[in-house]
């Protein structure tokens, strides 16, 4: 019943097989691009199948020092969020499994020693979040389940690539009001039946592990933005009481603060595209300022996403559209 009632939900996708490891201990949450604890679909959904199958939750997060352009200035913000998901964590009695090395190796190895009945994780469209879920569903004895949890409307009910903003505005605004609603998430119910090996010591620190971190230094952290979902929140709120109600007038001119400054809060998933819409929707702000900061948030974020989702040459001039790449030969 659990797995046959993802099948049938646009959010969810099945990468492996389709029945439950009976011998399973637990649920097993591989925490990805939505790092954060509330407004995660992919974190409620690990809940709710704890709660329906009696089993306790774990949470595991592998941090790859050698991805791609990464820098200690990404690296220092992101450890500042962990940290805060490690202490919510902690408050619901779920252990949280921090680990550095090859994502896929690290969370099949985690999977080996723990056994979960089910692997639930978040979408990454990305080409190397891609690979690794496939490596990691070929790897463990449990369906791994990943749940699109960081856009408004599920990246699978645009089954094709949109070119332009004017051509998935509509298909999003038609599905906006089914999928903008809040996200439940339930209590951890059954954390007494952890594993010894689990069971609750002292709340992790993940921020600890920045001296082991191979990548170079060349981009420095910076004093002005600090991560994490309370700074996002801070971040937030200070937007809709001082920026948003002109941002259909300020968003553009440099010289002015007219922007929200959330984008390394969503970048990392420290705060969900559905807490903002909410915030924005309920704000004391002109709808012409509302329409305008949605547009971004929305339709021209997820535009980007379906553009990764769906196109494999996304980051090489092989991507683009026919017309662009005849006017570049003409040029």
């Amino acid at each position: 019943m659990l797995l046959d009632s993802i099948k049938s939900h646009p959010r969810f996708f099945l990468w492996n097989r389709d029945n439950l490891d009976d011998e399973g201990s637990l649920i097993l949450y591989w925490m990805q691009r939505a790092q954060r604890t509330v407004d995660n679909p992919a974190f409620s959904y690990a809940l709710e199948a704890g709660t329906q199958l009696q089993l306790p939750v774990c949470v595991c997060f592998v941090i790859d020092d050698d991805y791609p352009m990464a820098q200690i200035r990404h690296f220092r913000f992101m450890l500042q969020g962990l940290d805060e998901v490690a202490a919510a964590l902690y408050e619901q009695s779920i252990p949280f499994l921090v680990r550095m090395g090859s994502v896929p190796s690290q969370v099949a190895a985690i999977a080996q020693d723990c056994r979960p009945a089910l692997v639930v994780t978040d979408e990454n469209p990305l080409r190397h979040g891609r690979r690794w879920r496939q490596q990691v569903a070929a790897q463990i004895a449990a369906p791994l389940v990943s749940v699109d949890a960081d856009v408004l409307v599920p990246s699978r009910l645009l089954p094709k690539e949109e070119y332009a903003a004017r051509t998935v505005r509509p298909k999003i605004h038609r599905l906006w009001d089914e999928y903008a609603h809040p996200w439940k998430q339930p209590a951890a119910c059954f954390q007494d039946r952890l594993p010894p090996a689990l069971q609750q010591g002292r709340v992790p620190i993940p921020s600890q592990l920045e001296s082991r971190l191979r990548c170079g230094i060349r981009a420095q952290p910076v004093s002005s933005f600090a991560g994490g979902t309370k700074q996002a929140f801070a971040r937030l709120d200070r937007f809709l009481k001082h920026i948003l109600p002109e941002y259909d007038q300020t968003r553009n001119r440099p010289e002015e603060d007219g922007t929200s400054r959330l984008s390394p809060y969503l970048h990392f998933g420290q705060i969900g595209p559905h807490s903002v819409v909410w915030a924005v929707e309920r704000a004391h702000a002109p709808d012409s300022a509302k329409r305008a900061f949605l547009e971004e948030l929305i339709v021209r974020r997820e535009l980007a996403v379906n553009y990764v989702f769906h196109n494999p040459h996304y980051d090489s001039l092989q991507g683009c559209h026919s017309w662009a790449q005849k006017t570049l030969c003409e040029h």
